[in-house]
């Protein structure tokens, strides 16, 4: 942060152009670095370095907006809300189990775990997988077909550690490439993967044994 207007994006993700989508970034107002200084009142030139692929379910816009508030001494989770569901825990941070619409965070205890991501070379668009949702109006993407498979078309059988997300059944309608990573990270890990967020990243929970003997590969 440093006086003036403006905001710059530096690409640190690791990811190819493609992937990492940092150049598909607004700058302009609908950027969330912006909305929160509008919303505190306030004006920096602001140069913001992505480690995080966009439109990956990851959370990065919601810390980006996160950091604004910190910057600003701002730990107002109601105002936090404002800007997305995600954003008052990204400014919280640590464990927790987040209730309402964001703004309601139960401190958890600190359990290591270890989790195998998948990062598929595309985004997905929060905003659309939301409204699929609201028109799909779909109460049973957990139930179990006659085939054995689930309503999102993954053998019901495999374990996911309770780890659901009912938002997979919007994603997976708005953006059908992601059956392909899903089901790759399935053969891959012999466990169900859960879908990150609104997508477009995957993840199972693993001992860290059996993540560093897997042999990954592109599924494309």
């Amino acid at each position: 942060f440093r006086s003036g207007h403006g905001l710059e994006v530096i690409d640190e993700t690791g990811l190819s152009n493609e992937a990492s989508l940092v150049k598909t970034l607004s700058t302009g107002k609908d950027n969330l670095v912006s909305k929160a200084l509008v919303l505190l009142g306030k004006s920096a030139h602001v140069t913001l370095i992505k480690r995080i692929p966009i439109g990956a379910g990851l959370g990065g816009g919601s810390t980006d907006a996160a950091a604004v508030l910190r910057w600003a001494d701002c730990y107002d989770v109601n105002m936090a809300v404002r800007l997305g569901a995600d954003v008052p825990f990204c400014l919280k941070s640590g464990h927790g189990l987040v209730q309402g619409v964001g703004e309601v965070i139960n401190e958890l205890d600190f359990s290591k775990r270890f989790f195998l991501l998948c990062i598929p070379p595309f985004g997905v668009s929060t905003t659309l997988v939301y409204k699929a949702w609201d028109e799909l109006n779909s109460e049973s993407v957990t139930t179990t077909r006659a085939d054995g498979l689930d309503n999102n078309g993954l053998d019901n059988d495999l374990d996911n550690n309770g780890l659901d997300n009912d938002l997979e059944f919007a994603a997976l309608a708005v953006e059908p490439r992601l059956t392909l990573w899903r089901d790759y990270l399935a053969r891959l890990s012999g466990k169900r993967p859960s879908l990150a967020g609104s997508g477009s990243s995957w993840y199972v929970e693993l001992d860290k044994t059996e993540i560093e003997t897997l042999e990954l590969s592109n599924p494309e």
